[in-house]
């Protein structure tokens, strides 16, 4: 998250748009684990067609929330 938003920060300083997504997912491995969470957070920025930060293993996460600048939400 934090490297998400650091990048959506500086692109919107700079007059980029783009989009920062937030996805949950159920943790397979924590249902062998007692310890481990139920569920993963990540953290995703795209800008345009680009995934900017966060990109691999972004499509097993269910969006939650999207942040964007007017321009840059579909």
């Amino acid at each position: 998250f934090p490297q998400a938003l650091a990048a959506k920060f500086w692109l919107q300083r700079h007059g980029i748009p783009s989009t920062l997504y937030l996805g949950v997912a159920l943790n397979k491995a924590g249902a062998a684990a007692p310890d481990s969470p139920a569920m993963e957070a990540h953290a995703w920025l795209r800008c345009g067609p680009l995934v900017v930060t966060g990109a691999r293993g972004s499509e097993r996460f269910t969006i939650v929330a999207r942040f964007g600048d007017p321009s840059a939400v579909r």
